[in-house]
């Protein structure tokens, strides 16, 4: 098996169905034009999963850009329009609590809508482009639905009489709203009263694009502008983003393919009720979709848990009780993959993760530091969620998820002592005169999206789940266990490298880890890095987030 760090090499078509390759993608700036030349240059079909997906995000690869196209949504138009199967799973949110994710579902949809009709697909019986608005099966149980009714009531009340607002921009914009809501004449809106809707808790959260069954990228990073950077982040705070995905070749394609046409197919059903029901309330609906062909496996080799790469899953499914809320767990492979992980290790793990909340992995490190007196743990998180960070989000839930992450940390750092450190980036060119949750030690913060979890330098996993109850129980998630010592040290030296700076220049991932630990902590406290080299990390702000983190005891752990 071939890897790259950062530079796509490509082969023969043929070559790659069979030909396992792994390039590692640092950051939107390596991802993003990857991914384009690849759908650029699809010749059957184009699969993508993702939770957030603008199409009026800007291309970034050069050759892409050079043949006239500017946007993904020129992208998408373009491929589709050469007769290419393009198919989008958006992830849709539910419309009365995450009312503003909901809407930008619906931009992104309303945008490849008119990219197909754009591309001439309006009408086509097979249409080269096909989107799904996917609703995450699980619904809050109907005992528990009665209960939360008159508040879901009130925020339903209050998005109707928005001022400045017209009613069909309010329904066009959020057109899952659209059920809830009665006109008395036509300038307004109020809340119907009768059934209370079906919440529903959780969502796709996966960020996957496999390109004629040959090639995927898996990983935690979205399309947007938001997440656009680069391994600089040379940017202001609030424009950072610091992710990891991987582009693949080989049969785990194939495994990554069978998982989104399973979820394809269990949402073309609901999909097209749902706006077959909405267009009698919103109109310029998106065209109904169709089931994909089941692919036949009997064909394939047997797969074997130790081969090298290996596609693993979270899903869940619908819990059939009056007063449950969270869904059904039906695959954790993503969970047991990071226990198994865990289990093995011997000298060092090294995780990156926007969330670490998972009492579960936390029980697993905790038993790890007492059974293996040399481990050593970096941990390398946010300083504070992207909602409290930026938009000075307050909600239980968010001091809930602060609260449960805090005792995670602390159980962790109880059982491992002075073996285990805990880390945020910060951006190094820049220092501001504030005391708020955006610095460290005046530094503006880096923020940290990637899930990236390490074993012994030789086992890597890279998903787009979080390390707590939600991606790991609830949402839909997807991610590769990457097994090669050789290929997984290199490609976290390239980490080691961006995250440490001068410290680790001319160093390499060899020897004991106790030394590597301690270059870890040299960079934290500046180390002897020149001015305009000075290391990324600090150590993680316990105190901050102890001061905002507040229990909640009507917020489910699973929640956050």
């Amino acid at each position: 098996m071939e890897t790259t760090l950062g530079v796509e090499t490509r082969q023969d078509p043929a070559e790659e169905t069979s030909a396992e390759t792994v390039t590692p993608l640092i950051a939107a700036s390596e991802a993003y034009p990857a991914l384009e030349e690849r759908i650029f240059d699809a010749k059957r079909e184009v699969l993508l999963g993702f939770r957030i997906f603008d199409p009026t995000t800007r291309l970034r690869s050069q050759r892409v850009t050079d043949s006239g196209l500017t946007t993904w949504a020129d992208l998408i138009a373009d491929v589709s329009s050469r007769g290419v199967d393009v198919r989008i799973l958006l992830t849709d949110f539910e419309p009365t609590v995450a009312t503003d994710l909901h809407k930008l579902t619906w931009a992104s949809v309303r945008g490849f809508h008119t990219a197909r009709i754009d591309a001439g697909d309006d009408g086509d019986p097979r249409p080269g482009l096909q989107v799904i608005a996917a609703l995450h099966e699980a619904k809050v149980g109907k005992m528990l639905r009665w209960v939360f009714w008159p508040l879901v009531w009130y925020r339903v009340r209050r998005l109707a009489t928005i001022q400045g607002v017209r009613p069909e921009t309010l329904l066009a914009e959020a057109p899952g709203l659209a059920p809830l809501l009665g006109t008395r004449n036509p300038s307004a809106l109020l809340p119907r009263f009768g059934t209370p809707p079906r919440l529903r808790p959780a969502t796709y959260h996966q960020k996957l694009a496999i390109v004629d069954g040959t090639y995927a990228v898996i990983g935690g990073l979205d399309i947007n502008e938001r997440r656009y950077d680069t391994p600089a982040h040379d940017l202001p705070s609030d424009e950072t983003w610091h992710d990891v995905s991987l582009g693949i070749t080989g049969p785990v394609c194939d495994d990554a393919r069978d998982h989104f046409i399973d979820c394809w197919n269990r949402e073309v059903k609901p999909f097209n009720q749902r706006v077959k029901r909405l267009r009698r309330f919103v109109r310029n609906m998106p065209a109904l979709v169709e089931r994909m062909d089941v692919p036949d496996t009997s064909a394939r080799p047997q797969r074997v848990d130790d081969r090298r790469l290996r596609f693993i899953r979270t899903v869940s499914r619908q819990r059939r009780t009056l007063t449950e809320f969270g869904p059904r767990p039906a695959i954790m492979e993503i969970e047991q993959a990071h226990i198994d992980a865990i289990r093995q290790a011997e000298g060092m793990i090294y995780i990156e993760t926007q969330f670490l909340r998972s009492r579960s992995i936390v029980l697993e490190l905790v038993a790890a530091a007492h059974r293996q007196p040399d481990l050593r743990l970096i941990l390398l998180l946010p300083s504070a969620p992207q909602e409290v960070l930026y938009e000075d989000a307050t909600e239980p839930p968010h001091r809930h998820g602060e609260w449960l992450q805090i005792q995670c940390l602390e159980a962790i750092r109880q059982a491992f002592g002075e073996r285990a450190a805990f880390y945020s980036l910060v951006n190094r060119y820049q220092e501001l005169e504030t005391d708020d949750r955006r610095t460290i030690d005046g530094h503006p913060v880096i923020y940290i999206h990637s899930k990236v979890f390490i074993v012994d330098h030789r086992l890597a996993m890279i998903s787009s789940a979080n390390l707590n109850g939600r991606s790991l129980r609830w949402d839909t998630e997807a991610g590769v266990v990457w097994n090669d010592a050789e290929e997984v040290r290199a490609f976290e030296q390239r980490l080691w490298d961006y995250h440490l700076g001068s410290v680790f220049a001319g160093r390499r991932i060899a020897g004991r880890n106790e030394e590597l630990f301690d270059l870890w902590k040299e960079a934290a406290t500046g180390g002897p890095a020149e001015a305009e080299r000075r290391p990324y990390i600090a150590d993680f702000p316990f105190e901050e987030g102890r001061a905002f983190a507040r229990k909640s005891w009507f917020v489910p752990d699973d929640l956050v």
